[in-house]
């Protein structure tokens, strides 16, 4: 009989111990702690700006080699809410660790003094929560506070962070795609300052501009040699074949003198066209064509490459990402952390089981002594 009341009175020890009060503590810190956790929520989403004008586009990006379809960014914007980049960003603009040490907060919640940076980032990682939904592409970020306005405060200082984040992808994003593309721009850039400059040199050392103008004016002269000479050449044979010759041979004499003054000219003129030697206008026109089609392929190559870099930049701006609000930060009303009528049943039926396990191993254990 004392036996069984010795066994009644452990039994009873142990449920006070084991179920009575960390259910009592629970619901003690529930009632009384000055540092209860608010959880205020907001939902994004990393979208990107193409539309059906990008189909149009895709081919171009192809020959270009520019590749589309990038997979989404959700994953890595998760990540660095995660991370402690994140955590620095939000602790230079809002201050995370002193605000969640002392005075804020009680032993259980707040941040400890001499917490080492992995310990901060523990901590920030419980307190700052990113979900995706991969069926939907959204991300849900949920924070904790001592109070409803800094938790919201801090989730609009996040959601600003992951904003600038998300820029710099499409910045990073932007360059790395469109830098061969500068790259042959700026080629075709110096090809058509080379070419420029090697025609001005060419017309500086010649003195002239367009030898097809000094081509045209010595086309020209050779034309109103010709066309002199044929008047020359008629008058000088109606002056020979006719009878009276003998009377006419001084003018007979200055009109022959006067051919083959003209004659020379022309010769003259047709061998600065045709002729071979050094500073000959055929070897002029042929060097200057040479320097002009210089320029006009660098001109076009230019061009291409300007256009192939301004397509290059449609396309990126089309695969550019950008954050989607889909709820602001909440201010909540309601603590979630703790609360009397969720925490305190928790604790009962789970020191209930603990209480329930070591009872059956100690009836186990009698039963194996008797035996």
């Amino acid at each position: 009989m004392q036996k069984a009341r010795s066994r009644i009175s452990l039994v009873t020890l142990l449920f006070i111990v084991v179920v009575i009060v960390p259910t009592f503590v629970t619901g003690y810190y529930a009632l009384v702690t000055k540092a209860p956790l608010f959880r205020s929520q907001t939902q994004f989403a990393v979208e990107d700006r193409q539309q059906g004008s990008s189909k149009m586009l895709g081919g171009l990006a192809t020959a270009i080699g520019i590749v589309s379809g990038e997979p989404s960014a959700i994953y890595s914007v998760k990540r660095f809410i995660e991370s402690p980049d994140a955590l620095n960003a939000l602790e230079e603009v809002f201050g995370f660790a002193e605000y969640y040490r002392a005075p804020y907060g009680d032993y259980f919640t707040q941040l400890p003094d001499s917490a080492s940076s992995d310990a901060i980032l523990a901590y920030y990682q419980r307190h700052v929560v990113a979900r995706v939904s991969s069926k939907e592409n959204i991300i849900s970020l949920e924070v904790s506070a001592f109070d409803a306005a800094t938790a919201q405060a801090i989730a609009d200082n996040l959601l600003r962070i992951v904003e600038a984040f998300v820029n710099d992808l499409n910045a990073r994003a932007l360059n790395d795609q469109v830098r061969f593309q500068q790259a042959n721009v700026e080629a075709a850039q110096q090809n058509v300052l080379d070419a420029r400059l090697a025609l001005t040199e060419w017309r500086n050392r010649n003195g002239a501009v367009d030898p097809m103008a000094q081509v045209q004016m010595l086309q020209g002269m050779i034309g109103n040699l010709e066309t002199e000479l044929s008047s020359v050449q008629s008058d000088l044979s109606l002056l020979e074949e006719s009878e009276d010759a003998d009377r006419f041979k001084p003018r007979i004499d200055a009109l022959q003198d006067q051919e083959r003054i003209i004659l020379r000219q022309i010769s003259s003129a047709r061998d600065r066209l045709a002729s071979s030697a050094e500073g000959a206008v055929s070897m002029q026109i042929d060097e200057y064509e040479r320097l002009y089609a210089a320029l006009e392929f660098a001109a076009n190559d230019l061009e291409l490459a300007t256009m192939s870099l301004e397509t290059a930049r449609q396309v990126i701006l089309q695969q550019q990402k950008y954050l989607l609000i889909i709820s602001n930060p909440s201010l909540p009303s309601d603590r979630t952390f703790p609360i009397l009528t969720k925490h305190v049943p928790i604790v009962f039926v789970a020191c209930m089981l603990i209480f329930a396990i070591i009872a059956l191993f100690a009836n186990v254990t009698r039963d194996y002594r008797r035996v």
